[in-house]
């Protein structure tokens, strides 16, 4: 508690403020820090009427905080924003690229429609950017249609007879790798991840 003489606060140090004040300040965060706190920070939820006054450090201490906030505050409101994907690709191949990002097992390998589909002509190092992704945990699955039917021909054993990838370059032994294996975090206003075609 602020002025119990704990380390980093000292009485003369706190100033008083109503914390009726504070309840105008619940939109600042909503709106840049993506905190839905207009049903929980009101006074008389968060301050009861028999606590009318609550201790807040000196402006010289809240400065102190500035930097690991600011850095709080970025995290935050980049969780509620859109990213830039962009998938790098390599390897040989020649014919039309599609591009499968999946956010969820549910479609990862199962023919149900994945969080986003892109699709273009493939040149080796070729890179597919994806935009307006929100930050969360994806995987990519990729192949080159190198004949024109629109889907990945298999050897009659199951075995792709083009060429195709998932991020990470994540690789199953008796059958495709699973969700877990080829997904990573998206967790930066903008990012790049490399597939290697097999």
């Amino acid at each position: 508690m602020a002025g119990d003489g704990k380390k980093g606060f000292h009485p003369a140090s706190i100033s008083l403020v109503r914390a009726e004040e504070f309840d105008g300040h619940r939109n600042f965060f909503a709106a840049y820090a993506g905190i839905a706190c207009s049903r929980r920070c009101t006074a008389g939820k968060l301050w009861p009427a028999n606590q009318p006054m609550i201790a807040m450090p000196s402006a010289a201490k809240r400065l102190s905080f500035a930097k690991p906030f600011s850095a709080l505050l970025a995290l935050a409101t980049f969780s509620c924003m859109a990213a830039d994907l962009t998938v790098v690709v390599k390897g040989k191949g020649k014919g039309e690229y599609f591009l499968a990002l999946h956010d969820t097992t549910d479609s990862w390998m199962t023919g149900k429609r994945p969080f986003r589909l892109e699709s273009g002509t493939y040149q080796d190092g070729i890179g597919i950017n994806i935009k307006d992704v929100p930050a969360g945990e994806y995987a990519v699955s990729l192949f080159i249609d190198e004949n024109g039917n629109k889907a990945l021909d298999k050897y009659p054993i199951g075995l792709p007879r083009e060429p195709y990838g998932f991020s990470r370059d994540a690789f199953g032994w008796f059958g495709p790798p699973g969700f877990k294996d080829a997904a990573f975090e998206l967790r930066t206003p903008a990012m790049s991840t490399t597939i290697n075609l097999r």
